[in-house]
């Protein structure tokens, strides 16, 4: 929604694809794409980079800048890219060093699919078990408390929009169902789709 109106008050056509997974910004010839989270300004390896959590987490600290280390961890089966040892030990040996709470997740992928919270060994293991039976490459990052979470997107350098991710809520009245409080809350914000709508699908 947020596109489609600043594709209205620049004067660009705009389209949607793929249930709004590809959004398509034209002015003339002159098309641009937004393709899920990712903008056609982008290169392909700047991309990767983005989505590789140890990666981004490894080009950091080389630049001396503030990070939540990620860890990098490859499927067993990949034998040819990790040491004899194996990955259990350097695993151990990572969570004593940094100690329980430790997050668990994909190394890529957006949108918190997969994201685990491990309080000690057991639950370690069974959570290295469990990512590695659905993908091949894993990290593992000490657990910050976050108070908020900030983004920002940038345009040659210069930071043109920051935004803070806000959890949605909702607060009882002990008499409307979730429904109800959903379709208030659409109207009160004005949202042009109703979370009351989503809700229900």
């Amino acid at each position: 929604q947020l596109v489609r109106e600043i594709a209205d008050d620049m004067g660009l056509d705009f389209k949607s694809f793929s249930h709004d997974w590809i959004l398509q910004l034209a002015q003339g010839e002159t098309k641009r794409h937004i393709f899920g989270y990712n903008f056609e300004i982008n290169s392909a390896t700047a991309h990767m980079l983005a989505s590789d959590k140890a990666a981004t987490s490894s080009l950091l600290k080389s630049a001396g800048l503030p990070h939540v280390e990620h860890k990098f961890f490859l499927h067993a089966r990949l034998h040819k890219h990790i040491s004899g040892q194996g990955n259990w030990d350097p695993i151990l040996d990572y969570a004593k060093q940094h100690g329980y709470p430790l997050v668990i997740k994909p190394n890529e992928g957006t949108g918190g699919n997969d994201v685990t919270k491990v309080e000690n060994q057991l639950e370690l293991e069974q959570c290295v078990t469990k990512l590695f039976g659905k993908t091949r490459e894993i990290s593992i990052s000490p657990y910050v408390e976050i108070e908020q979470e900030y983004r920002a997107i940038l345009l040659d350098d210069e930071v043109m929009v920051i935004y803070a991710k806000m959890r949605p809520t909702l607060i009882g009245n002990g008499q409307a169902s979730i429904i109800e409080l959903l379709q208030r809350k659409s109207i009160e914000q004005g949202s042009p789709h109703s979370l009351a709508s989503k809700a229900m699908e």
